[in-house]
């Protein structure tokens, strides 16, 4: 039995898919589809940047800040004698892709650093909720709009951020801006940054499914988006006459993607697709253990993805899972693809790159602390913000004794 998720059904990936992982077909059959296949040359790529940072300088210099502040936190919820550590992997691994600069400054300011503690406990709850099942939109028209990624028929679109305007999610939010891990519009602050984020998330729960935070995928990869196996980082707004150039000179798989996400004007957004980081497990079952506080242990806890080989480099994809049907070309890390948005809007644009740049953030995320499966054992950040759950550890021993003393 293949240990990947089930495809959906009539979808064109799971025999192709079914082939390449050698399920039981014949290789004549491979062999058969390969030929009937129109190659006309792999995709346009560029070299992905590492997701994990460098084990020889950067990734002991955030391991030991990330220490710091582990240490810090252990002292202000007073668990001196806890052996646990105080930082579960969602929130270590915040800590490891923060923006250098602004973690230094978290660590000298302690207005800061307060602020930087009250941030870190909502992110396994925004995770939890980018992670959830997405409601399927299924595309009415037109009905030449494909998978992005495959270019299979019949695709489903499917929200980018899955955030809506509750307060829960209003509150994760302003935390996950305070962290500095989405790229801020240059000369905007962080609290300018928020309240900009706020409006365009407001704006997106008044439609059922607003063009600027959808993406057609076909339902496996849905389902392998939410789980974190991959992600899109997105590379910057072209200009629609360079847009238009570059895909007048493409080739065939690239003129099929960009018939259903190409706009007359307004320009494009070029999107990397990357495998992101794989921790090491079982399928279907969270880490083993959590990440360990040394360099050798963090990067030893990643793998390749799918565990298709032993190589040691944990940023790079997996040699098959994923196929352009009209090429026969495997989707490797730092294939590039282009969306835009119907119309060529420039503030739709604008908001569908914040949307990416989002949820470049939350699945990078997801994929370090171990995928869904880590995400089964995490409790909600519940409504209230000063839930005895989340008070620190003396208070809440006092408020359990004071509850099962006798009444006077």
């Amino acid at each position: 039995m293949s240990p990947y998720p089930t495809m959906g059904e009539n979808d064109h990936l799971r025999q192709v898919f079914d082939i390449v992982v050698g399920n039981g077909r014949a290789e004549a059959e491979l062999q058969h589809l390969l030929d009937n296949w129109s190659l006309t040359g792999p995709p346009e790529r560029a070299s992905p940047d590492p997701i994990i940072p460098s084990p020889d300088v950067w990734l002991p210099r955030r391991l030991s800040l990330a220490l710091s502040f582990e240490a810090d936190y252990r002292i202000k919820t007073r668990r001196y004698d806890c052996d646990e550590n105080v930082f579960n992997d969602m929130q270590l691994s915040t800590l490891l892709i923060m923006n250098w600069a602004h973690l230094s400054e978290c660590f000298r300011f302690p207005q800061d650093r307060e602020q930087l503690f009250n941030s870190l406990r909502y992110v396994d709850s925004t995770v939890l909720i980018h992670a959830a099942e997405r409601p399927p939109y299924r595309q009415a028209a037109p009905g030449n709009v494909r998978c992005l990624l495959t270019g299979t028929e019949n695709p489903q679109l499917c929200q980018i951020v899955n955030l809506t305007r509750d307060i829960r999610s209003r509150r994760c939010v302003r935390a996950f801006v305070f962290l500095d891990i989405i790229p801020r519009p240059r000369g905007m602050s962080i609290y300018e940054f928020e309240r900009h984020l706020l409006g365009v998330l407001e704006s997106s729960c008044y439609e059922q499914a607003p063009v600027w935070n959808t993406v057609p995928l076909s339902p496996t990869l849905q389902d392998w988006w939410r789980r974190g196996y991959f992600g899109f980082k997105c590379l910057g707004i072209e200009a629609a006459e360079a847009s238009s150039s570059s895909s007048s000179k493409g080739d065939s798989d690239d003129e099929m993607r960009d018939s259903s996400t190409k706009s007359d004007s307004g320009g494009t957004l070029v999107l990397q697709f990357q495998w992101l980081p794989w921790r090491t497990r079982r399928h279907g079952q969270k880490p083993d253990r959590d990440l360990g506080r040394t360099p050798s242990d963090v990067w030893n806890a990643f793998q390749l993805s799918f565990e298709f080989t032993a190589e040691s480099d944990p940023t790079s994809g997996p040699p098959a899972a994923a196929i352009i049907t009209s090429t026969g070309y495997t989707i490797k890390s730092g294939d590039l693809f282009r969306v835009s948005v119907p119309g060529g809007d420039a503030i739709k644009l604008s908001n569908m790159k914040l949307m990416f740049d989002m949820q470049w953030a939350l699945v990078t995320l997801l994929s370090m602390a171990g995928g869904t499966e880590y995400l089964d054992f995490v409790r909600d950040i519940p409504v209230h913000p000063h839930s005895w759950r989340y008070r620190p550890t003396a208070v809440r021993d006092m408020l359990d004794s004071m509850s099962r003393a006798p009444t006077p």
